[in-house]
């Protein structure tokens, strides 16, 4: 678990972000988009899992015993799996034993209650995913489910209305805020290189929260404008940081679950974006400066520290 924590004046950020405990593990071989969505991924599951006082460090291990996998499932079905293994203990390590292999059997049976429930009750057409490959740490499967559950949850993906519709969606609704034509003019058309410059994040956030008059300083970096448009969106829009400034771009899923809680907070909110005859105001003396020194404070932002 990782906290960092920023005050100046009366501004107080804590950004909650999981940096597995599987990391090397990660950077040794994988490639980095199963690094970036490992994250990402598990910030999603933190998320759901607040309420449930749960919470995952490491993707790849923590859904073993089945437990944290089945309260994610019945908080985003808004439903019952019936009766499961809540309450044993993992055996860390040691010779086998009686309680090792009841643990084994505690812990297949509930994951194969997740699984049963995820196609039976749920409709979901889970292929090749096994109870197997969550004692195995089998760390493409694990993230396919996750994904899976948030593309039916988050972005109601159905037969009828398929991820490439959502992601349709979503990119006219970026484009209808900052696109052309809007105050902004800068349009995007993927989720991935038209973002690396982080441009389009900070003028998306911008746009709703009117506090990045620097949307578009080419003197700062990419991972300098999406640190000040995570910070913010999270401040004034109640947006969790699932993302890191440096993931931006790099992984198409990752972006669009990110932006989905700003197109679903835009629209639930009824929030209108700037106008086209807007007149951005000349910052007040001093603001320079204290945006400079709160950037430089956020600079390693991604890589400090946090908890929830």
């Amino acid at each position: 678990m990782f906290m960092y924590i920023f005050q100046t004046h009366t501004l107080i950020y804590r950004y909650a972000f999981t940096h597995s405990m599987c990391d090397n593990f990660l950077t040794t071989w994988q490639p980095l988009w199963i690094r970036i969505q490992a994250r990402v991924f598990a910030n999603w599951v933190n998320i759901q899992l607040m309420d449930k006082k749960l919470r995952i460090n490491d993707i790849r291990t923590d859904f073993m015993d089945g437990v944290s996998l089945i309260a994610l499932v019945e908080k985003v079905s808004k439903g019952s799996v019936g009766k499961y293994n809540a309450n044993f203990n993992l055996v860390q390590s040691g010779a086998e034993t009686t309680n090792d292999r009841q643990f084994q059997r505690n812990a297949q049976a509930n994951v194969d209650i997740a699984i049963t429930y995820l196609q039976q009750k749920c409709g979901l057409p889970l292929v090749n995913v096994h109870a197997g490959d969550f004692s195995d740490g089998n760390l493409r499967i694990i993230l396919g489910l996750v994904w899976t559950l948030i593309s039916k949850y988050c972005f109601n993906v159905s037969a009828t209305h398929t991820l490439k519709d959502y992601k349709i969606e979503l990119i006219t609704w970026v484009n209808s805020v900052i696109g052309e034509g809007t105050w902004y003019n800068n349009p995007v058309k993927n989720f991935k290189a038209d973002w690396l410059d982080g441009k389009a994040l900070c003028a998306l956030v911008d746009s709703y929260s009117k506090a990045i008059p620097s949307w578009n300083d080419d003197s700062l970096s990419a991972d300098d404008k999406n640190t000040q448009a995570l910070v913010l969106a999270q401040e004034k829009l109640d947006i969790p940081p699932l993302i890191g400034p440096s993931d931006v771009g790099q992984d198409e899923l990752c972006l669009v679950c990110y932006l989905s809680y700003l197109f679903n907070m835009s629209t639930k909110k009824k929030l209108v974006p700037r106008p086209l005859d807007f007149v951005a105001p000349k910052p007040p003396p001093g603001e320079a400066e204290w945006r400079k020194l709160k950037r430089e404070k956020l600079k390693n932002f991604h890589n400090c520290k946090m908890t929830w």
